[in-house]
């Protein structure tokens, strides 16, 4: 029940959806109301579709990263979370990755300068019509 809300509220929290909202309502309405729907869909294109503001606010999600030196511990596990594969291409035999790919490579990294032990890959499927399509 959760991954199928947390589906629904990402639809309804996309600037997108937003900004086709107000255009479609201004269809419906005429004069004033048509223009500030208008006005509120292209205010908020330029709002979200500006690097700087959206960069700046991501920043806030973000934990600070950590230098390599100033890992001092040796953990048994290092958790890698999915979402980094595109698809499997059954013709060539290989996967194709996403942008997600640096997550599994940071992990890599981390095994090889001995700061983790294991790696361990998690993910099922993050689609809601596809639950087939798992990734770990």
């Amino acid at each position: 029940m959760f991954f199928v809300l947390s589906k629904i509220l990402s639809f309804l929290v996309n600037p997108v959806f937003w900004i086709a909202f107000f255009i479609i309502l201004a269809i419906f309405f005429k004069n004033k109301k048509r223009i500030k729907c208008l006005w509120t869909a292209g205010i908020l294109f330029l709002f979200f579709s500006n690097p700087f503001i959206i960069n700046e606010i991501l920043q806030y999600w973000e934990y600070p990263a950590l230098k390599k030196s100033e890992i001092h511990n040796t953990y048994p596990v290092g958790i890698v979370l999915g979402g980094m594969i595109k698809y499997y291409n059954t013709e060539m035999n290989r996967t194709t990755y996403n942008q997600g790919i640096d997550r599994l490579l940071q992990g890599i990294d981390l095994y090889h300068e001995k700061k983790i032990k294991k790696i361990l890959i998690s993910g099922g499927s993050g689609h809601l019509f596809f639950p087939d399509k798992k990734e770990a």
